[in-house]
């Protein structure tokens, strides 16, 4: 599974596995699956016009996904963020969160960008060990970064310097 750009042509499979993910791990995404879902194909079409969401794909099916938001401006375009990072359950553990965020990093080196930046949730332990052994750095905690079903829920800030 190599990953690439995605774009209009892939609206379905992206849906398909959108809807899958926000079902599997409400808890990891900023997006509801009710807000996912009242999205028009416009939008989505739209949204993956951008450039910025990146998958790998599994014969027709998307495996796994990223985005690669560059942060706006003059003054921050050596800067970018790794956003909802997934990859379906039976794809796991077989290293393709390691290609995608190889690909993210070689994809925001040709970009230009000498940052790339993420939030995790500071209780994903898992998440946390994996960006760590990529080499990211934490450089912040954002204490109730999120307030989700009556809890409060700590972020971890975390730099990787490309440049």
């Amino acid at each position: 599974m190599t990953p690439r750009a995605l774009g209009p042509d892939d609206l379905i499979a992206w849906r398909v596995f959108r809807f899958q993910a926000l079902r599997d791990r409400p808890d990891a995404f900023l997006t509801t699956l009710q807000q996912e879902q009242v999205r028009s194909d416009d939008q989505v079409r739209a949204r993956l016009a951008g450039g910025a969401l990146h998958g790998a794909f599994d014969g027709d099916d998307l495996a796994g996904a990223l985005s690669i938001d560059r942060m706006e401006g003059a003054d921050f375009q050596h800067r970018a963020w790794i956003n909802a990072l997934y990859v379906r359950p039976q794809d796991q553990g077989h290293g393709l969160a390691q290609r995608l965020m190889d690909y993210a990093m070689d994809h925001a080196r040709s970009m230009g960008v000498l940052q790339l930046e993420l939030y995790v949730a500071a209780e994903n332990a898992r998440a946390v060990r994996f960006y760590e052994r990529l080499g990211f750095a934490k450089v912040g905690h954002l204490p109730r970064a999120l307030y989700r079903d009556g809890v409060f829920e700590d972020d971890l800030h975390y730099v990787l310097m490309l440049g």
